[in-house]
């Protein structure tokens, strides 16, 4: 193997990185001695180091002033330890550092035999989905998409120059794109736009895909998530059809108020469903945006299946949001919302043509349902989100509306005024 060439590395060779970090060796260094390029060693350490966590001290807990625990005893799943400045460049681990003993400090070890473990679990995993840490996904978020989106950068010139940050080989790269774990789409990379797949390549690209987005959104991930994290903002999402192929609703529940907010699809499609969560980061604001929708629960409808459109900050490439999918054909899961359609198939019962609906009628049948008294919550949703969320009815423009003037006969659309 030349150097450079990137291999697998073995147990030996990372018995033997384990002991040059002990002695405090450089990258480079380590790379001379077993004729490997550096970054080859930093993206094995960066990949490959475990985790120690100290907990022992609540001045050294991340979430120290938001758990709203007086006396924690440091085994609580909110825990979370801060880590030295010095984590964040080479070497990236406390292996050769003098102060690792009495520091109190979350740490990070580079240790041959668990390094082999990893690589070799991973091996087992990646034939079945995709291999990438979250912390790794928002690094690519923030430095190599604005890259590929912005400067038009080839990915051949930022793999070069960014070998510490995109560890896994370019195909592996095109695969993520294709699988929505990085938020680039094929436009964004001219070579993939003519790729056309090998005979039988299709379908296991599909199968890879369920897989990929799935993964850590499962309706379990969500019962754990939620149960540990009580308080946060919950959003069904589902879509309500009119015709077979025509308009049809996007509908979101907000569970904290009640509030079912409809907007008008030209199509069932996920460009369409994006084209509404832009309008809503924009409209709402970004803080806005991150206090309501921090978890979100849908189906796995095809034009859901891209998470990043609501998980991230398509500027910035922050994480804002959290996705889970139910379990197929279990629409009770998220019966919230499924209720809620029963008021709009009062007025548009199933098989009514959406295609000649105006948005004020839209928003007007909203408006009725958001001043229907909820029993759930002693009041109207519109009540309720104007205590909760009060930016949210100014924004969205939701109207209130007395409790006798609540129409939702199916005539009543009919006689909303177009151009009003």
């Amino acid at each position: 193997m030349t150097k450079g060439e990137y291999s697998h590395l073995s147990n030996e060779q990372r018995n033997l990185i384990e002991h040059l970090l002990n002695k405090g060796y450089s990258f480079s260094d380590i790379g001379k001695a077993l004729n490997l390029d550096r970054t080859t060693i930093s993206k094995e350490v960066r990949r490959n180091y475990s985790v120690k966590v100290i907990k022992n001290s609540k001045q050294h807990c991340i979430n120290q002033n938001n758990c709203g625990i007086a006396f924690c005893n440091y085994d609580k799943q909110c825990y979370k330890g801060k880590e030295c400045d010095k984590l964040s460049r080479p070497p990236y681990v406390c292996n050769s550092c003098t102060k690792k003993v009495g520091c109190r400090l979350t740490k990070h070890f580079y240790f041959s035999s668990l390094a082999q473990q990893l690589y070799e679990q991973r091996v087992v995993d990646s034939k079945k989905g995709y291999d990438i840490k979250e912390e790794d996904v928002d690094l690519i978020e923030r430095v190599i998409v604005p890259l590929v989106k912005d400067k038009k950068q080839p990915i051949n010139h930022i793999y070069e120059n960014h070998k510490d940050i995109l560890f896994f080989s370019k195909p592996t790269f095109y695969r993520y794109v294709r699988e929505n774990v990085i938020s680039l789409s094929n436009i964004d990379l001219p070579k993939q736009v003519s790729y056309k797949p090998r005979n039988g390549e299709k379908n296991n690209n599909k199968d890879r895909k369920v897989r990929a987005y799935l993964v850590g959104r499962t309706f379990d991930d969500f019962i754990s998530y939620t149960t540990k994290h009580p308080n946060k903002s919950i959003v069904e999402m589902d879509t309500v059809e009119g015709i077979k192929g025509g308009k049809c609703f996007l509908t979101l529940f907000i569970r904290k108020t009640s509030l079912l907010l409809i907007f008008l699809l030209d199509k069932k499609t996920i460009e369409e469903v994006n084209k509404v969560f832009i309008y809503l980061r924009k409209n709402l604001g970004i803080e806005l945006y991150k206090k309501i929708f921090q978890v979100i629960l849908t189906d796995n409808g095809s034009e859901f299946l891209n998470p990043i459109v609501f998980e991230r900050d398509l500027e910035t490439g922050k994480k804002v949001s959290r996705v889970y999918y139910c379990d197929p054909y279990s629409s009770w899961q998220k019966s919230f919302i499924e209720n809620s359609h029963k008021r709009i198939r009062i007025v548009l019962p199933k098989g009514t043509s959406f295609n000649n609906l105006s948005l004020q009628q839209v928003n007007y049948l909203r408006d009725n349902i958001a001043n229907l008294y909820k029993d759930k919550i002693k009041m109207t949703p519109y009540l309720k989100t104007e205590k909760v969320f009060p930016d949210l009815i100014k924004c969205l423009n939701i109207k209130y509306i007395e409790p006798n003037n609540i129409d939702l006969s199916k005539s009543s659309l009919k006689e909303v005024n177009h151009e009003e």
